[in-house]
């Protein structure tokens, strides 16, 4: 059966907001990841006392655990996020289409709150200048109306409720970054242990990333961004996720960026790969897949070769030799 996207949202909308906040918000409240936490804390920073089999697999077991947890924080942070938009939307209805970054629209909702002169409130501390430029705007002109005190209450404790996830999930991604030279040393080389862990964070592990091509690595973690009217060719990074960001991307002029972007992500699929099998574990294939990447790179760069004007041959008046046949004998 085929739906209308309209009544897709519209049915999504009344889904949330027949929902309870604490029905949404469990992971950090559960067992699981408190005894996960614990867990983490009790191993500490120290990773040279990895000396031994039972102690890595310890380790790896863990962020195996971590990464499948971040994927579900995922997964609730957009459930609590349509929780704030549906509670919030009698406030400011345009809002959601003016912010799309989740993180920064809770902000903006724990700031403005019952606000109806933005310019009294420091929005540029959490917005670029032109975002608050649109939200000043749109906020004198639009329809909503002032939230009762149980409707701003609910919504504050939706933010309240998102910022705590996502500094649970913070907190899991920095671990998960620290292991990454361990556990994934030749994608760390690669691309650096910041990108590697929101990778296997958003695949939810390195197997599940090892099975993503990479025509979809390209994109992975990609946030739509408000243009205010803006066309998308002039950002330049309409197809660019997490991986455009890493710095071997980023050494590169931007208008080779997207070309370079779709070869670093094939050598980084073939990183993914060999870590998922035990191959190199020291980080070789990664540092050289990111040589053979910055030669092509400097190849790409290299001026084109100057024409060689050739000379004209000398001119020799004597007869040449002719090949023999039926014309010449006439």
């Amino acid at each position: 059966k085929t739906f209308n996207k309209a009544s897709q949202e519209q049915n999504s909308n009344i889904s949330f907001e027949k929902k309870d906040l604490k029905s949404i918000n469990k992971i950090i409240f559960g067992e699981r990841y408190k005894n996960h936490v614990e867990k983490i804390r009790a191993l500490g920073d120290n990773v040279d006392r990895l000396n031994n089999n039972a102690d890595r697999n310890k380790e790896y077991e863990l962020i195996i655990v971590s990464n499948e947890m971040i994927a579900e924080m995922d997964d609730e942070l957009f459930q609590i996020h349509r929780f704030i938009v549906n509670s919030y939307e009698p406030k400011f209805p345009e809002l959601e289409s003016i912010i799309t970054d989740p993180f920064e629209y809770v902000k903006t909702v724990q700031m403005i709150q019952n606000e109806t002169d933005m310019t009294k409130l420091p929005l540029d501390t959490i917005l670029p200048q032109t975002t608050v430029m649109v939200v000043s705007v749109t906020a004198s002109t639009t329809p909503g109306r002032m939230l009762k005190i149980d409707e701003l209450s609910k919504s504050m404790d939706g933010c309240k409720a998102y910022v705590d996830l996502q500094l649970a999930k913070n907190e899991l991604l920095s671990y998960v970054e620290g292991r990454m030279n361990t556990v994934a040393p030749n994608i760390c080389a690669l691309t650096g242990s910041r990108i590697a862990a929101h990778l296997m964070g958003l695949a939810g592990g390195l197997e599940a990333l090892s099975k993503i091509p990479s025509c979809n690595l390209q994109v992975m973690g990609q946030k739509r961004i408000h243009l205010a009217g803006f066309s998308s060719a002039a950002t330049g990074t309409n197809h660019a996720g997490l991986l455009y960001y890493c710095d071997l991307i980023q050494s590169a002029p931007p208008y080779l960026r997207k070309k370079f972007l779709k070869v670093t992500a094939c050598k980084v699929t073939l990183a993914v790969r060999c870590d998922l099998h035990g191959n190199a574990m020291g980080g070789q294939s990664g540092r050289k897949f990111r040589s053979e990447l910055e030669t092509k790179l400097e190849k790409w760069q290299e001026p084109d070769k100057a024409k060689v004007k050739k000379a004209l041959p000398r001119p020799d008046e004597a007869p040449r030799a002719k090949r023999g046949g039926k014309r010449v004998r006439k």
